[in-house]
């Protein structure tokens, strides 16, 4: 019994923990805020806390040719996580706008039928990560 109410005592104090620091507001955005994840041709941008999306990973309804948006909501997009496209035989094109500030290992890796990848001319990006183009079209 009183595992029981020690258990139901910590239970409480997280929830109010949660409530009263606001974390509850990370998992539900309303109109006045940014959205927590947009899903664009089958890519998924979640909002990073640095004012921001981030290209994520992506949905079975990719499309065949990708276009990531330079902003979402208003803010930038400005990463693409590790392996986001890999093995990914659906796309064959993507356009990366000059937003793109870092880019993980391995995005494009095992893309068979992937043709053009058009990284716009403004680009700030220093580095192609280790395995990017890796076994592509």
């Amino acid at each position: 019994m009183k595992k029981r109410s020690a258990f139901l005592i910590v239970l409480f104090i997280v929830a109010l923990a949660v409530s009263v620091l606001g974390l509850s507001s990370c998992f539900v955005l309303g109109d006045d805020g940014p959205r927590i994840e947009v899903i664009k041709q089958g890519v998924v941008y979640k909002y990073s806390m640095n004012e921001s999306y981030y290209a994520s990973y992506i949905k079975d309804n990719v499309e065949a040719d990708i276009v990531i948006p330079s902003e979402i909501d208003g803010l930038p997009v400005t990463e693409i996580q590790s392996d986001l496209f890999r093995n990914c035989i659906k796309i064959k094109s993507v356009q990366i706008p000059s937003s793109i500030k870092t880019m993980g290992e391995n995005v494009f890796a095992n893309c068979y039928h992937l043709k053009t990848v058009t990284f716009a001319q403004d680009i700030n990006l220093t580095a192609i990560p280790y395995g990017t183009f890796y076994n592509c079209g």
